[in-house]
């Protein structure tokens, strides 16, 4: 959470929960400020390519959405010391980036994987859940490089019912849905799928992507 007054102009100000995108080496350093992104829980038309979903988790006990466009510079007294969560999904901070960086339609530019790099997705853990999923399929050995390579060219979902983010992906000729950890650094599940399956998923507002 931190203090946005005063604010000037079109800045946003009252007390809000923001997201931190500065770099990790720059926050440790001790500077005096941080580059904050500010929340609101009001989704406004025709704002939606600058706005991506936080999946209510942790603390923040309801979705907000991160404005893009409000970018602020805070001194650390004006924010609180606990966090209301501790990780932001990779794919949001991206997402979050690219809107402020590039405008409108980001994930028009590449897929998951472009925007985080494949070195994020071949770091992914798989739950012993996961890993016995896999092995019933046959999956192993050369098989299971293929399927961990397919997760880079994913896309990428968050499911409003757990907050978590899943991927859809097509391997060996067919969609399979990979659900993450809320923390995003683990393959909680997996399991092959079909279209039909995803598009009434998709359909009934359950999977909407990161950026809506």
């Amino acid at each position: 959470m931190a203090r946005l007054n005063p604010n000037q102009g079109a800045d946003v100000g009252k007390v809000r929960p923001v997201v931190v995108i500065q770099a990790d080496a720059l926050t440790e350093a001790g500077l005096a400020t941080l580059l904050v992104v500010p929340h609101t829980s009001q989704r406004r038309h025709g704002a939606e390519a600058l706005r991506v979903l936080i999946p209510a988790r942790d603390r923040l006990l309801r979705e907000c959405w991160a404005m893009a466009e409000q970018p602020r510079a805070l001194a650390r007294n004006r924010i609180g010391e606990t966090p209301l969560t501790l990780r932001l999904l990779p794919q949001l901070l991206c997402n979050a980036l690219a809107s402020l960086a590039m405008g409108p339609d980001p994930m028009s530019q590449g897929s998951a994987g472009g925007c985080l790099g494949p070195a994020w997705w071949s770091g992914l853990q798989l739950t012993r859940h996961a890993a016995d999923k896999l092995e019933t399929y046959g999956i192993d050995g050369a098989r299971l490089e293929s399927w961990r390579a397919a997760l880079e060219r994913g896309d990428p979902f968050l499911d409003r019912s757990t907050g978590s983010l899943v991927l859809v992906m097509h391997w060996e000729d067919r969609p399979w849905i990979v659900i993450l950890s809320k923390d995003g650094d683990m393959v909680v599940t997996t399991y092959p799928s079909d279209e039909r399956t995803v598009t009434n998923r998709r359909g009934a507002g359950r999977w909407i992507p990161p950026t809506n």
